[in-house]
């Protein structure tokens, strides 16, 4: 599979970046409703929300993934309204604009342009229901690094991975043709890399420990999925097998 021309960037979770992936859960009460003391009425809930991973880091000419996961309440309005609020330079995109019993997850995709600078950002995500507009808060940490060598091997790996998927599990390959964008998921560490690839339909992620001959990890993901549906792993000597996906998730 021939590489598109797309920007490139990377991210992944280890104990070192464990606080960065934490959700976020929030609980939406109607504001303003009196304490239930069993005699005034409960408040009505309308909905919770997940975010997750709430804390990102990434880098100029990155990228990075939130997931939005709302639960109705028993109150739930039948339709919530979305939009993105902060800075344009973090160039955040939502999947859709609007959550309701049939959908009720929604991505947050992030692709930093190259001009933005260091620091910490505070992109909210602005929920209305009726004339009530909540904003939730998804903290991004942008920080310096140049991907160098390392994003030609994590898409050469990526084909790799791709094509063997092709050929032994021709169910689940992906089709021919996809456009790529590339980054890091954790550009603040140097001893373990993943790197995800996102088109419009699929996540792959990739996964190695350096400065070591160790295994390569793989994982696919069909968005807007929550689970990946299937993980692999590369041994030294070149084989791909298959693996639980816990494998995947569990391995540092």
């Amino acid at each position: 599979m021939r590489e598109k021309k797309t920007r490139s960037s990377m991210v992944r979770y280890n104990r070192n970046c464990f606080r960065w992936a934490v959700p976020v859960i929030i609980l939406v009460l109607l504001q303003g409703c009196p304490i239930n003391t069993g005699t005034n009425p409960a408040p009505p809930t309308y909905y919770s929300l997940e975010i997750n991973p709430g804390r990102i880091i990434s880098y100029p000419g990155g990228g990075g993934l939130s997931r939005v996961t709302m639960t109705p309440g028993e109150d739930f309005p039948q339709r919530l309204r979305l939009s993105l609020a902060g800075d344009s330079l973090l160039g955040a995109v939502l999947s859709d604009t609007v959550l309701t019993l049939q959908q009720q997850a929604v991505e947050v995709t992030l692709f930093p342009d190259t001009a933005i600078a260091t620091g910490t950002y505070t992109p909210e995500l602005v929920v209305v229901h009726g004339d009530q507009a909540n904003r939730f808060p998804i903290t991004v940490r942008v920080v310096s690094y140049s991907p160098g060598a390392q994003r030609d091997h994590a898409v050469s790996k990526r084909d790799t991975f791709l094509t063997w998927l092709e050929a032994h599990y021709p169910q689940s390959a992906v089709p021919a043709g996809v456009r790529w964008f590339g980054y890091n998921r954790d550009p603040s560490t140097i001893d373990l890399s993943t790197w995800v690839f996102l088109s419009a339909d699929w996540e792959v992620d990739v996964r190695w420990q350096n400065f070591a001959s160790t295994p390569h990890w793989f994982q696919l993901r069909r968005r807007p999925e929550a689970k990946p549906s299937l993980a692999a792993k590369q041994a030294p000597d070149g084989d791909i097998r298959l693996v639980p996906v816990a494998f995947y998730e569990g391995w540092e």
